[in-house]
């Protein structure tokens, strides 16, 4: 048995499976120190009294070629350390808070004090 099928079916199938994903979220990536102090940079070049005018973070973004909500959070960093009277800091904060754990130091006879019955995992 030969089934004939038309051209055109094909390329409406390539073209579904190709575009199946378009609406999915597109994520970032992360930005290195220097990115992070060249968009500092550039939004205190164009601040007046410690204020963006309207489509600054915009211009920033397609500047520096990143996202635009990138550029937003390090601007909203520098507010905070700012308004903290701390040191700008526009590090990154992900060293700090990934990676393996460090165990506690637990001595025996700290062990020994809980009874029994509350003991769980050290």
């Amino acid at each position: 048995m030969d089934i004939a099928f038309d051209e055109d079916e094909f390329e409406d199938l390539d073209f579904e499976r190709d575009h199946a994903n378009g609406n999915t979220a597109h994520r970032s990536r992360n930005l290195t120190e220097a990115e992070r102090l060249a968009i500092y940079a550039a939004l205190l070049e164009r601040s007046v009294h410690g204020r963006l005018k309207g489509n600054t973070t915009t211009r920033v973004a397609e500047m520096l070629q990143v996202s635009r909500y990138q550029v937003q959070h390090v601007w909203r960093r520098v507010k905070e350390c700012r308004a903290q009277g701390r040191l700008v800091d526009v590090r990154s904060r992900k060293p700090m808070n990934c990676g393996r754990k460090k165990k506690k130091q637990v001595h025996l006879s700290e062990v020994l004090r809980v009874p029994l019955h509350k003991r769980t995992n050290i």
